[in-house]
């Protein structure tokens, strides 16, 4: 439903009903929900400053629930969504990601991070 553009909308709406419906207590949840809208709402280059502070609600959850994979993949995500604009920033952003990937020894995204991070600074 996010992908198709016509039905984006709805699924905006259903995801901040979902945020409401999970309340506080299941933060795995709330902060799986705000990285998803964040991607969502990304998507919209008009309203990337709404979605890199989702993200960054999200990775706050990753942080204070010490989940390094979770930690990982905002970093991630939040680098893509500034790469076009703040590239020094997306290329730390990578980099932590890189670091969190490397320490839970996943190597598929560690391989895929080093590949971004050659991309972007060849563009810097």
């Amino acid at each position: 439903m996010g992908r198709d553009r016509q039905r984006s909308d709805e699924a905006e709406n259903l995801l901040r009903q979902s945020l409401n419906f999970r309340g506080l207590a299941d933060t795995a949840g709330q902060a799986k929900v705000l990285h998803t809208l964040g991607q969502l709402i990304g998507r919209d280059r008009q309203r990337s400053g709404e979605a890199e502070n989702l993200l960054r609600q999200s990775l706050a959850i990753g942080e204070q629930t010490s989940n390094k994979r979770h930690q990982a993949q905002i970093l991630y995500s939040l680098g893509r969504l500034l790469e076009s604009d703040v590239q020094d920033e997306a290329l730390n952003l990578f980099q932590r990601s890189l670091a969190l990937n490397r320490d839970i020894g996943d190597t598929f995204h560690a391989e895929r991070l080093e590949k971004q991070i050659a991309i972007l600074r060849r563009k810097i």
